[in-house]
Protein backbone atom coordinates (compact mmCIF):
# COMPACT_ATOMS: atom_id res chain seq x y z
CA UNK A 1 0.00 0.00 0.00
CA UNK A 2 1.52 3.53 -0.88
CA UNK A 3 0.91 6.52 -2.66
CA UNK A 4 -2.75 7.91 -3.46
CA UNK A 5 -3.73 5.02 -1.64
CA UNK A 6 -2.10 5.61 1.33
CA UNK A 7 -3.07 8.87 1.58
CA UNK A 8 -6.43 8.09 1.00
CA UNK A 9 -6.56 5.98 4.12
CA UNK A 10 -4.77 8.87 5.99
CA UNK A 11 -8.04 11.08 5.04
CA UNK A 12 -10.68 8.78 5.58
CA UNK A 13 -9.30 6.35 8.77
CA UNK A 14 -7.96 8.00 12.38
CA UNK A 15 -7.18 5.38 14.03
CA UNK A 16 -3.41 3.98 12.82
CA UNK A 17 -4.13 0.69 14.02
CA UNK A 18 -7.35 0.45 11.95
CA UNK A 19 -5.98 2.02 9.07
CA UNK A 20 -3.21 -1.02 8.86
CA UNK A 21 -6.28 -3.80 9.03
CA UNK A 22 -8.01 -2.06 6.40
CA UNK A 23 -4.92 -1.48 4.12
CA UNK A 24 -4.21 -5.57 4.53
CA UNK A 25 -8.01 -6.57 4.19
CA UNK A 26 -8.97 -3.97 1.09
CA UNK A 27 -6.85 -3.54 -2.27
CA UNK A 28 -5.85 0.04 -3.57
CA UNK A 29 -9.17 -0.35 -5.95
CA UNK A 30 -11.24 -0.28 -2.85
CA UNK A 31 -9.59 2.52 -1.36
CA UNK A 32 -10.07 4.70 -3.88
CA UNK A 33 -13.87 3.42 -4.39
CA UNK A 34 -13.95 4.81 -0.74
CA UNK A 35 -12.36 8.13 -1.43
CA UNK A 36 -15.13 8.49 -4.61
CA UNK A 37 -18.07 8.11 -2.17
CA UNK A 38 -16.56 10.17 0.00
CA UNK A 39 -15.70 13.04 -2.13
CA UNK A 40 -19.35 13.08 -2.72
CA UNK A 41 -19.79 14.61 0.46
CA UNK A 42 -21.77 11.09 1.92
CA UNK A 43 -19.21 10.66 4.83
CA UNK A 44 -16.05 12.18 5.88
CA UNK A 45 -14.59 9.54 8.63
CA UNK A 46 -14.78 5.91 8.31
CA UNK A 47 -14.75 5.30 12.34
CA UNK A 48 -14.89 1.52 13.15
CA UNK A 49 -16.53 -1.86 11.89
CA UNK A 50 -19.76 -2.45 13.29
CA UNK A 51 -20.34 -6.37 11.40
CA UNK A 52 -17.79 -8.79 9.83
CA UNK A 53 -18.19 -12.08 7.79
CA UNK A 54 -16.53 -13.54 4.97
CA UNK A 55 -17.77 -11.62 2.21
CA UNK A 56 -18.15 -8.31 3.50
CA UNK A 57 -17.67 -5.52 6.68
CA UNK A 58 -20.08 -2.89 7.52
CA UNK A 59 -18.13 0.36 9.07
CA UNK A 60 -19.78 3.02 11.13
CA UNK A 61 -18.68 6.35 9.21
CA UNK A 62 -19.71 9.94 10.50
CA UNK A 63 -20.50 12.61 8.08
CA UNK A 64 -19.19 16.66 7.64
CA UNK A 65 -22.17 17.10 10.12
CA UNK A 66 -22.07 14.83 12.75
CA UNK A 67 -24.88 12.16 11.03
CA UNK A 68 -23.91 8.44 11.37
CA UNK A 69 -24.12 6.37 8.34
CA UNK A 70 -22.87 2.92 7.23
CA UNK A 71 -20.52 2.22 4.67
CA UNK A 72 -20.91 -1.13 3.11
CA UNK A 73 -17.76 -2.58 1.69
CA UNK A 74 -17.55 -5.89 0.02
CA UNK A 75 -14.21 -8.23 -0.23
CA UNK A 76 -13.19 -8.56 -3.95
CA UNK A 77 -10.76 -11.88 -3.07
CA UNK A 78 -13.61 -13.39 -0.57
CA UNK A 79 -16.61 -13.04 -1.80
CA UNK A 80 -18.58 -16.10 -2.51
CA UNK A 81 -19.14 -14.65 -6.52
CA UNK A 82 -19.93 -18.20 -7.68
CA UNK A 83 -23.26 -17.97 -4.77
CA UNK A 84 -23.74 -14.40 -6.31
CA UNK A 85 -24.06 -15.42 -10.13
CA UNK A 86 -27.19 -17.52 -8.57
CA UNK A 87 -28.72 -14.08 -8.01
CA UNK A 88 -27.60 -11.95 -10.93
CA UNK A 89 -28.38 -14.58 -13.75
CA UNK A 90 -32.31 -14.06 -14.48
CA UNK A 91 -32.34 -10.69 -13.72
CA UNK A 92 -33.27 -8.30 -16.56
CA UNK A 93 -31.68 -5.34 -14.92
CA UNK A 94 -27.58 -7.02 -14.92
CA UNK A 95 -28.31 -9.58 -17.55
CA UNK A 96 -24.77 -8.61 -19.40
CA UNK A 97 -22.41 -9.41 -16.06
CA UNK A 98 -19.12 -10.67 -16.99
CA UNK A 99 -18.44 -13.70 -15.23
CA UNK A 100 -15.04 -12.65 -13.34
CA UNK A 101 -15.19 -11.97 -10.26
CA UNK A 102 -14.28 -8.28 -9.43
CA UNK A 103 -17.24 -7.63 -12.31
CA UNK A 104 -19.91 -9.70 -10.58
CA UNK A 105 -18.85 -7.97 -6.48
CA UNK A 106 -19.41 -4.97 -8.45
CA UNK A 107 -22.93 -6.31 -10.03
CA UNK A 108 -23.74 -7.38 -6.82
CA UNK A 109 -23.01 -3.55 -4.99
CA UNK A 110 -25.24 -2.00 -7.60
CA UNK A 111 -28.01 -4.44 -7.27
CA UNK A 112 -28.11 -4.03 -3.79
CA UNK A 113 -28.00 -0.42 -3.83
CA UNK A 114 -30.71 -0.72 -6.65
CA UNK A 115 -32.83 -3.05 -4.43
CA UNK A 116 -32.73 -0.48 -1.57
CA UNK A 117 -34.11 2.24 -3.61
CA UNK A 118 -36.91 0.12 -4.69
CA UNK A 119 -37.84 -1.40 -1.56
CA UNK A 120 -38.04 2.23 -0.02
CA UNK A 121 -39.60 3.39 -3.25
CA UNK A 122 -42.73 1.43 -1.92
CA UNK A 123 -42.41 2.00 1.90
CA UNK A 124 -40.35 -1.21 3.23
CA UNK A 125 -38.47 -0.57 5.88
CA UNK A 126 -35.06 -1.30 4.86
CA UNK A 127 -31.88 1.37 4.77
CA UNK A 128 -32.27 4.34 2.81
CA UNK A 129 -29.44 3.78 0.28
CA UNK A 130 -27.40 7.32 -0.12
CA UNK A 131 -24.79 5.82 -2.92
CA UNK A 132 -22.59 3.24 -4.64
CA UNK A 133 -19.17 3.00 -6.18
CA UNK A 134 -17.47 -0.12 -7.82
CA UNK A 135 -17.88 -2.58 -4.41
CA UNK A 136 -18.79 0.17 -1.85
CA UNK A 137 -22.10 0.76 -0.14
CA UNK A 138 -23.15 4.08 1.69
CA UNK A 139 -26.27 3.77 3.37
CA UNK A 140 -28.51 4.84 6.28
CA UNK A 141 -26.90 3.71 9.85
CA UNK A 142 -29.03 1.86 11.94
CA UNK A 143 -29.05 2.26 15.53
CA UNK A 144 -29.28 4.13 18.61
CA UNK A 145 -27.29 7.05 20.08
CA UNK A 146 -24.48 5.78 17.96
CA UNK A 147 -24.74 2.06 18.88
CA UNK A 148 -26.29 -0.75 15.73
CA UNK A 149 -29.06 -2.17 16.61
CA UNK A 150 -28.93 -5.97 17.31
CA UNK A 151 -30.29 -8.51 14.61
CA UNK A 152 -34.02 -10.01 15.63
CA UNK A 153 -31.71 -13.27 16.73
CA UNK A 154 -29.46 -11.59 18.90
CA UNK A 155 -32.13 -9.56 20.59
CA UNK A 156 -34.43 -10.93 23.78
CA UNK A 157 -37.97 -10.26 23.77
CA UNK A 158 -41.35 -11.11 25.72
CA UNK A 159 -43.81 -10.89 23.31
CA UNK A 160 -42.30 -11.53 19.37
CA UNK A 161 -45.81 -11.04 17.96
CA UNK A 162 -45.45 -7.14 16.90
CA UNK A 163 -42.20 -8.70 15.20
CA UNK A 164 -44.02 -11.17 13.25
CA UNK A 165 -46.52 -9.07 11.73
CA UNK A 166 -44.47 -6.04 10.86
CA UNK A 167 -42.66 -8.45 9.17
CA UNK A 168 -45.35 -10.27 7.30
CA UNK A 169 -46.20 -6.17 6.65
CA UNK A 170 -42.89 -5.78 5.25
CA UNK A 171 -42.76 -8.93 2.81
CA UNK A 172 -46.30 -8.03 1.35
CA UNK A 173 -44.80 -4.19 0.68
CA UNK A 174 -41.78 -6.16 -1.37
CA UNK A 175 -43.65 -8.96 -3.07
CA UNK A 176 -46.88 -6.91 -4.11
CA UNK A 177 -45.56 -3.41 -4.83
CA UNK A 178 -41.97 -3.86 -5.31
CA UNK A 179 -42.37 -7.31 -7.36
CA UNK A 180 -39.35 -8.13 -5.13
CA UNK A 181 -38.27 -11.45 -3.54
CA UNK A 182 -35.82 -11.18 -0.42
CA UNK A 183 -34.55 -14.54 -1.20
CA UNK A 184 -32.83 -15.55 1.80
CA UNK A 185 -34.55 -13.69 4.60
CA UNK A 186 -33.67 -14.64 7.95
CA UNK A 187 -33.85 -13.90 11.85
CA UNK A 188 -29.85 -12.61 10.78
CA UNK A 189 -30.64 -9.93 8.49
CA UNK A 190 -33.68 -8.46 10.34
CA UNK A 191 -32.71 -5.24 12.63
CA UNK A 192 -34.89 -4.93 15.74
CA UNK A 193 -34.20 -1.15 15.88
CA UNK A 194 -34.77 0.75 19.35
CA UNK A 195 -34.65 4.55 18.40
CA UNK A 196 -37.95 5.14 19.59
CA UNK A 197 -38.23 3.70 22.84
CA UNK A 198 -41.62 3.52 22.39
CA UNK A 199 -41.73 1.99 18.83
CA UNK A 200 -39.55 -0.32 17.88
CA UNK A 201 -39.35 -1.42 14.35
CA UNK A 202 -37.67 -4.07 12.64
CA UNK A 203 -35.39 -3.30 9.62
CA UNK A 204 -34.42 -5.02 6.73
CA UNK A 205 -30.72 -5.22 5.86
CA UNK A 206 -28.24 -7.46 3.28
CA UNK A 207 -30.71 -7.29 0.35
CA UNK A 208 -28.40 -7.52 -2.30
CA UNK A 209 -29.58 -11.19 -3.19
CA UNK A 210 -33.62 -10.12 -3.60
CA UNK A 211 -35.03 -11.24 -6.71
CA UNK A 212 -37.66 -9.53 -8.81
CA UNK A 213 -40.48 -11.83 -9.10
CA UNK A 214 -40.32 -12.53 -12.63
CA UNK A 215 -36.78 -14.19 -11.83
CA UNK A 216 -37.05 -18.25 -12.87
CA UNK A 217 -36.32 -19.23 -9.17
CA UNK A 218 -38.52 -16.47 -7.99
CA UNK A 219 -41.12 -19.08 -6.40
CA UNK A 220 -38.40 -21.31 -4.86
CA UNK A 221 -36.45 -18.14 -3.08
CA UNK A 222 -39.78 -17.09 -1.91
CA UNK A 223 -40.93 -20.39 -0.46
CA UNK A 224 -37.63 -20.87 1.30
CA UNK A 225 -37.96 -17.78 3.24
CA UNK A 226 -41.80 -18.35 4.36
CA UNK A 227 -40.22 -21.81 5.84
CA UNK A 228 -37.22 -19.95 7.65
CA UNK A 229 -39.21 -17.22 8.93
CA UNK A 230 -42.10 -19.14 10.03
CA UNK A 231 -39.76 -21.91 11.66
CA UNK A 232 -37.83 -19.38 13.55
CA UNK A 233 -41.22 -17.32 14.99
CA UNK A 234 -42.62 -20.95 15.79
CA UNK A 235 -39.43 -21.35 18.25
CA UNK A 236 -39.67 -17.68 19.68
CA UNK A 237 -43.35 -19.02 20.85
CA UNK A 238 -45.52 -16.99 17.47
CA UNK A 239 -46.52 -20.52 16.30
CA UNK A 240 -46.83 -20.38 12.88
CA UNK A 241 -46.04 -22.21 9.51
CA UNK A 242 -45.16 -21.67 6.18
CA UNK A 243 -48.52 -21.77 4.97
CA UNK A 244 -50.21 -19.71 7.45
CA UNK A 245 -47.64 -17.27 7.31
CA UNK A 246 -48.39 -16.71 3.43
CA UNK A 247 -52.07 -16.16 3.82
CA UNK A 248 -50.86 -13.66 6.29
CA UNK A 249 -48.58 -12.09 4.04
CA UNK A 250 -51.76 -12.14 1.59
CA UNK A 251 -53.94 -10.66 3.62
CA UNK A 252 -51.35 -7.42 3.99
CA UNK A 253 -52.04 -7.10 -0.05
CA UNK A 254 -55.79 -6.12 1.30
CA UNK A 255 -54.75 -3.69 3.66
CA UNK A 256 -51.90 -1.89 1.26
CA UNK A 257 -54.59 -1.73 -1.36
CA UNK A 258 -57.16 -0.23 0.67
CA UNK A 259 -54.76 2.45 1.77
CA UNK A 260 -53.94 4.23 -1.16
Amino acid sequence: MHGQAEETLKNYIRDEKLRKVFGKVFDESTILAVHALAKKGIFSVLEFPISSGKEAVVFRAVDASGNYKAVKIYKIETSGFRHMMDYLKGDPRFKNVKNEKRNIVHAWTKKEFANLRLANSVGARVPMPYGYYENVLAMEFIGKNGDASSTLRETKMGDYSWAYEALAENIAKLLYKAELVFADLSEYNILVNAEKENAPEIVLIDIGQAVLTSHPKAEEFFMRDMRNIANYFTRVGVKKSADELIDDVRAWKQKLQGSK
